[in-house]
């Protein structure tokens, strides 16, 4: 009983804060994206969009390949984008008791874009891009969890090689319905035997 109560207590004392990634986590960017393409190309060409956007390939190649203006997507991109209501109510619930951080890997001009459709700047104490923070470098995780004196960091993200992060004070978490349409996309490869 002795123990117990000693974990709890410093459980208690833990400084825990809970990190998010924006798109295709919190707001549902891939969607937008494929929604603008096709509009300004045409319906038969939405397999050939989603699975170039799917796949990462630069947005403004991808409206080089279809012969439409970059710039119009982007537009049209930004009117459709939109948060991801799971995650909405998750953030919620959890500004309520911990200190919620948005780690992203886009420029902090995109980034302040897409916050502004739903004012989600006023959710996080903390808010990191690229040019202020790189996901892959294990000296900024490092300098985050210090600087903010965190004990342990819970990371939402949706990408299996960007958003699974090495350090002992982390615990990543990744979106599992961006995972299914992955699969459902035969994007990802299952192990074992069939």
């Amino acid at each position: 009983m002795f123990c117990y109560h000693r974990q709890k207590e410093r459980f208690k004392r833990m400084k825990m804060a809970i990190g998010f990634d924006l798109h295709n986590t919190l707001m549902r960017s891939n969607e937008a994206w494929i929604e603008a393409y096709v509009e300004l190309s045409n319906e038969d060409k939405r397999l050939y969009i989603e699975k170039k956007v799917y796949n990462k390939y630069s947005r403004r190649k991808i409206a080089c390949s279809l012969g439409i203006d970059y710039n119009k997507v982007l537009e049209l991109y930004h009117r459709k984008v939109n948060i991801d209501e799971t995650m909405y109510k998750m953030l919620k619930l959890f500004k309520e008791k911990y200190p919620i951080y948005l780690i992203s890997s886009a420029s902090r001009t995109k980034v302040n874009k897409d916050l502004q459709s739903w004012d989600g700047i006023s959710f996080f104490d903390l808010i990191l891009t690229r040019e202020n923070f790189n996901k892959y470098s294990t000296d900024d995780w490092e300098k985050l969890i210090l600087n903010e004196e965190i004990d342990l960091l819970i990371y939402i993200g949706n990408d299996i090689e960007e958003d699974i992060i090495k350090h002992d004070k982390v615990i990543s978490l990744i979106n599992g319905t961006f995972l299914e349409q992955l699969l459902n996309m035969d994007f990802l490869k299952h192990r074992g035997e069939k």
